[in-house]
């Protein structure tokens, strides 16, 4: 709770604070069977991390509002000639028709999208980070392929599906969502994969496991 209101307060420059703190709660308070996971997380991949999210912001703001603005400039800017203050401007606002004040309003709208995309990239490269450094005890590492463009790409592409479906795929797109983040994930197993496994299962997940035999289930890594 305090890292966000810090992050605001700096104005996004304590997010990497932020984010790693989270990440490394998320680590250090799971664990497989009698295994715990960790993740040493060093603050500089971080700070990377919004340098990249800055620049992906900067490229999606202009890609998105500049036409937008044009657009509205162009349709508008006879209806505002010789305006020169603010009230006059609110004034005005208030006897536009709906499109025109639609058409007024969709420079900001792409501004707010183009920064919901960038937090999306940024949650994917602080994911890929977290992945990358996590461990779990007895040697096993874990690897992440997971890209922040691809992945503000699926958030795109997951929008727009769901605004032509009328939402009525939103299932799917949640579904599509998760398989991923998932896909991007690869284990490093140890040799003897096996035995840790059996060893953590009957360190943790007994019930688990005779549920399992019952069923007739192959559980398998």
């Amino acid at each position: 709770l305090v890292y966000p209101v810090l992050s605001l307060l700096t104005l996004g420059l304590a997010q990497p604070l932020a984010a790693r703190a989270l990440r490394r709660h998320y680590a250090e308070n799971h664990s497989f069977g009698g295994a715990d996971f960790s993740a040493d997380l060093g603050l500089g991949a971080f700070y990377l991390a919004l340098i990249k999210a800055a620049i992906f912001g900067a490229l999606s703001s202009a890609l998105l509002v500049a036409p937008t603005a044009g657009l509205a400039y162009a349709s508008l800017a006879p209806v505002f000639e010789g305006v020169t203050t603010s009230d006059e401007v609110f004034l005005l606002f208030s006897f536009l028709s709906t499109d025109q004040q639609i058409l007024l309003a969709l420079p900001f709208i792409a501004l707010i999208f183009a920064l919901y995309l960038t937090g999306k990239f940024y949650f994917a490269l602080v994911r890929h980070i977290m992945i990358n450094q996590l461990r779990l005890a007895g040697g096993i590492r874990f690897q992440s392929k997971l890209s922040g463009f691809k992945y503000a790409l699926v958030i795109l592409s997951n929008l727009m599906i769901n605004i032509m479906t009328l939402g009525l795929s939103y299932p799917f797109t949640i579904v599509r969502h998760y398989r991923y983040l998932v896909q991007k994930i690869e284990i490093r197993p140890i040799r003897n994969m096996a035995g840790f496994v059996d060893a953590q299962t009957r360190a943790g997940f007994s019930v688990f496991e005779e549920v399992s035999d019952i069923e007739g289930l192959s559980i398998d890594i």
